[in-house]
């Protein structure tokens, strides 16, 4: 007698970018990093979990003019997740393309500060009311430390921390290492840690050489590489002027244009963690 077949539960991926340092392309990261997956052809949800909601201003959403936004979930009782998002479209090269988005505001900054570390589940009701819906969920944090963003490690499946190739990122990595280890131990130990993503280098600085030349020493074996014909190479963002005017626009840089260093880049990122997920 044939047996029924069994339908395989949908499990989405859940990338958390973190790290406790402002001016490391975090945003710019987890916003590029959900449009190259999208123009993958996968089904993004990208979720703005800082209070400074430059996330959601990134992609032409004024802040202060939504009526509702994550915060709403976490202060309101019985209200949908479904009915706060936004959808952000683009176009790359003429193809358009559109993602999810869950919006932040200023006064999330009030939830985080009134949390208790008794409350750090409260985070994952959100995603499984929505990760049936979607191939990959992206997280902006914020950028200190924060008990919001213990609060989304925890159903989270996936890690990267954006290392600016600046003098004071490497003093920045060692908090935000130890918080995915904390919860690893104990919250989430299925949670996969991808690695440190190295932004805004500039190849031709000895700043950006040294800094890099100290990550590789003192954590090389969290460094995201990827194979290429001459053997491993690291993956990291270069610096780019047009990623920084793309907000102007409320794009992805990656679609105010798609052939700078920076979204080439971007996209071998997607591709490469894609990959290795």
């Amino acid at each position: 007698m044939p047996t029924k077949k069994t339908k395989l539960k949908h499990i989405a991926r859940v990338w958390i970018w973190l790290i406790r340092k402002g001016g490391s392309a975090k945003t710019t990261s987890a916003v590029n990093f959900a449009a190259a997956l999208t123009s993958m052809g996968r089904k993004v949800l990208l979720i703005d979990l800082d209070p400074q909601a430059n996330t959601t201003s990134h992609l032409g959403i004024n802040p202060s003019s939504l009526e509702s936004s994550i915060n709403t979930l976490f202060t309101t009782i019985g209200v949908d997740p479904h009915s706060i998002l936004r959808t952000a479209s683009f176009s790359i090269s003429k193809q358009p393309y559109q993602f999810d988005l869950l919006p932040s505001q200023e006064s999330l900054d009030e939830t985080d500060l009134s949390m208790q570390a008794t409350q750090v589940g409260m985070f994952r009701p959100i995603i499984d009311a929505l990760a049936p819906e979607y191939d990959d969920i992206v997280i902006d944090t914020r950028p200190t430390r924060s008990l919001l963003t213990i609060s989304a490690l925890v159903p989270s499946t996936h890690a990267v921390i954006p290392m600016e190739a600046g003098v004071f990122a490497l003093d920045a990595l060692k908090g935000s290492l130890a918080d995915i280890e904390n919860v690893r131990k104990g919250l989430n130990p299925g949670l996969k840690f991808m690695g440190i993503l190295p932004t805004r280098v500039r190849e031709t600085t000895n700043l950006s050489g040294n800094v890099l030349g100290q990550a590789t020493k003192d954590h090389d074996r969290y460094l995201i590489r990827y194979k290429s014909p001459d053997g491993p190479r690291l993956l990291f963002i270069r610096d780019s002027i047009r990623m920084g005017e793309a907000p102007g626009f409320g794009v992805p840089g990656i679609a105010y244009d798609p052939t700078c260093t920076a979204s080439q880049d971007y996209f071998k990122l997607a591709e490469v963690l894609h990959a290795q997920a």
